[in-house]
């Protein structure tokens, strides 16, 4: 068996994409592999790249060495699952969390009973798998309740970097301009858009020129619609921007317009865009949900409920509450300075080489 700074090492994954969280986690893992001597291949059903590496399709794999170790970056229904299970190279799950599939149910009936069966081959994973990474607590308390003995806990990777951008005038201690809202993340019925959405329109009595920016993947057509539709019903159609997804200088360019992170979410694994609205000192609002209050600790609002009255309630709170403004401001910097690259390469650093001698 090699030495570990020798390890040849598959990565995994349903979706590569450049742009979204796992794809970056995924990219930056590939980097800091190749930096330890690892060679590393990766591999995906299905790839949405740029010219930033090579990603080959899953079904080619067969066609390639036996590596020493395979790292699958699990977060939802792929046919890569199926096939890592016939694998029999030592088997790292990296979890990102799997939605489960009730969420979808009445919206793509065929996507919840995936997610299903996805959560169903989590368990089966686990008992073959060597090692377990996750990138928080709660996606760690999973893994452990399926089997997994070693587990990792490791903040995602950043392949980019967030931007340095400086803070804008909206993300100051004062605030003399309209709420400017902002979400990151897949249309989802776990996202609970419709929440932000009612948020918006309340705050539309106090600021009509309030405005709330959607970032992220429309995924299901039905939900998106159902959003669309529930928009005009408020009558705050100019209000609300659904922009899908933007490549990174865009998402940073609308975090430091905005000046109130939101979400309404009932499930997060870890939740990398409230990492972000804390790097670029944009107070949060948030469901105290899942893996939330682990992520933000006591830098941003964290309320029991989605309610969309109690949602908008603590934005005006944020909003003309200077004090509390800046007191978030700098707890999220403070918050965000502990998952800095440096500190969270390091930790996966060790992690590698603790598997490496695990599988040696």
């Amino acid at each position: 068996m090699p030495q570990p700074q020798m390890l040849q090492a598959h990565q995994f994954t349903a979706i590569y994409a450049r742009y979204d969280a796992i794809g970056q986690h995924t990219l930056g893992l590939r980097n800091l592999m190749i930096d330890m001597g690892w060679e590393v291949t990766t591999f995906a059903q299905q790839s949405y790249q740029d010219t930033d590496i090579t990603v080959l399709n899953y079904q080619t794999h067969a066609e390639h060495p036996d590596p020493d170790i395979a790292i699958y970056h699990l977060s939802t229904t792929s046919a890569v699952s199926d096939y890592l299970l016939e694998l029999k190279t030592p088997l790292v799950l990296n979890y990102h969390n799997i939605t489960p599939g009730m969420f979808f149910a009445g919206w793509d009936t065929n996507l919840a009973n995936d997610l299903e069966r996805a959560r169903h081959i989590l368990r089966s994973l686990a008992h073959t798998a060597t090692a377990g990474i996750a990138d928080s607590e709660y996606n760690a308390a999973e893994l452990m309740e399926h089997g997994i003995g070693k587990i990792h806990i490791v903040p995602p990777l950043y392949a980019t970097p967030i931007a340095n951008t400086p803070s804008s005038p909206n993300n100051t201690t004062t605030l003399d301009s309209t709420p400017k809202l902002l979400f990151v993340g897949r249309l989802a019925p776990n996202k609970c858009i419709e929440a932000l959405l009612g948020c918006c329109a309340m705050l539309k009595t106090k600021w009509p020129e309030v405005s709330l920016t959607l970032i992220g993947n429309p995924m299901i057509p039905r939900y998106t619609k159902a959003l669309e539709n529930y928009t005009q019903e408020l009558a705050i159609t100019a209000n609300v921007r659904f922009l899908g997804t933007v490549s990174t200088q865009i998402r940073n360019t609308e975090y430091a317009a905005a000046n109130v992170y939101v979400s309404a979410s009932k499930h997060e694994g870890f939740c990398v865009p409230l990492l972000e609205a804390m790097q670029m000192g944009l107070p949060i609002v948030a469901h105290a949900a899942a893996a939330v209050p682990e992520t933000v600790q006591d830098a941003g609002v964290l309320l029991k409920t989605n309610d969309a009255l109690c949602l908008a309630s603590a934005v005006q709170r944020v909003c003309v509450d200077t004090g509390l403004r800046a007191e978030l401001i700098a707890k999220g910097h403070a918050r965000a300075k502990q998952f800095n690259s440096t500190q969270t390469q390091q930790r996966m650093i060790q992690a590698l080489h603790k598997i490496a001698a695990q599988v040696a």
